[in-house]
């Protein structure tokens, strides 16, 4: 007679566990900054969001900062250095006190804002042409809406009464997407079942709908068997350009091929530390004829997590 085979055990990991919904909101931040989704696109995309997460982070914190590092990626893709003036926000788990103060508060008008301006990243513009309200009312809403956020955040000694107002407005659109859970299976969502909660939770309302625009796939929603975590470590070699050596840049991209190498910012150039050797010779040329002269490049060798795709280095 043959023993039953016992089911693996479940994963803890947030990669496994929170596949779907950091997929969502990867997906959701590359809509807002005008990215397609394409295949690759996300995959890449998700690759360099689960080498920065911790295995026991938890859903809520994971998404937001899905949302930061899919910024981080799209960045590095089109050769721009990440700006962020505040990368800890990140890190501050929401508290459901906020949202449920918001939600006391908000009549239809404010519901509209918190979900549309916020959570789906409409103008005010296409709102007052949408909804049929004066702007001026719609910019009184949403003060509104600051008002309260900074006001509970402020009882918790958080000090938002000095906060720009783009700093709040970010809290307040991560606020729009915080979805506590539990959710129902991505099958059950995508199938329409489950319309309630569907229509109270961002999670799950953001995947019906990226699903039903077909910018995502069922597939797509469902993690690996195996391998839900990178776990390749890449080798980069960090240029920096400094001073007059800048103006030869663009030539020394060309001849450090065909190792990768990806600008970021005015001054970095990011290298496949693989080619190491050619990357060298390349170098040693440019210093011999002054472009750049040496003297205006430094660098450093480091390795750890991540690895090479076409949109650059994703990962660490």
């Amino acid at each position: 007679m043959a023993l039953p085979v016992a089911p693996p055990p479940k994963s803890k990991d947030v990669a496994v566990l929170g596949w779907a919904a950091i997929t969502v909101r990867i997906a959701w931040t590359l809509r807002r900054l005008g990215v397609r989704v394409r295949t690759e696109v996300l995959q890449d995309a998700r690759t360099h969001v689960l080498y920065h997460l911790d295995p026991a982070t938890s859903l809520p914190v994971a998404e937001d900062l899905a949302e930061h590092l899919t910024e981080e990626f799209v960045a590095r893709a089109f050769g721009k250095a990440p700006e962020d003036p505040w990368p800890a926000d990140w890190e501050m788990p929401l508290s459901g006190r906020w949202r449920r103060a918001i939600e006391q508060t908000m009549d239809a008008l404010a519901e509209s804002v918190l979900h549309r301006h916020y959570g789906d990243h409409r103008s005010l513009d296409h709102l007052a042409s949408t909804l049929g309200h004066d702007r001026l009312d719609l910019q009184r809403v949403r003060a509104g809406l600051r008002s309260v956020v900074v006001r509970v955040g402020s009882r918790d000694g958080l000090p938002m009464g000095r906060w720009p107002e783009e700093r709040v407005d970010r809290l307040l659109r991560r606020l729009a997407a915080w979805a506590p859970g539990p959710c129902p299976r991505v099958l059950d969502v995508v199938e329409g079942c489950h319309r309630t909660h569907v229509q109270q939770c961002p999670r799950c309302d953001r995947l019906a709908r990226l699903v039903q625009s077909q910018v995502l796939d069922v597939d797509a929603l469902l993690p690996p068997t195996l391998g839900a975590r990178p776990q390749s470590q890449a080798s980069v070699i960090a240029l920096q350009i400094r001073d007059d050596g800048l103006r030869h840049r663009r030539l020394l991209v060309a001849e450090l091929q065909p190792a990768m190498c990806f600008p970021v910012g005015d001054d970095m150039l990011l290298v496949d530390g693989d080619h190491i050797d050619a990357v060298s010779e390349a170098l040693w040329t440019a210093a011999e004829v002054g472009a750049p002269e040496r003297s205006t490049v430094r660098g450093a060798l480091i390795r750890g997590p991540g690895t090479w795709s076409d949109h650059g280095l994703l990962g660490r």
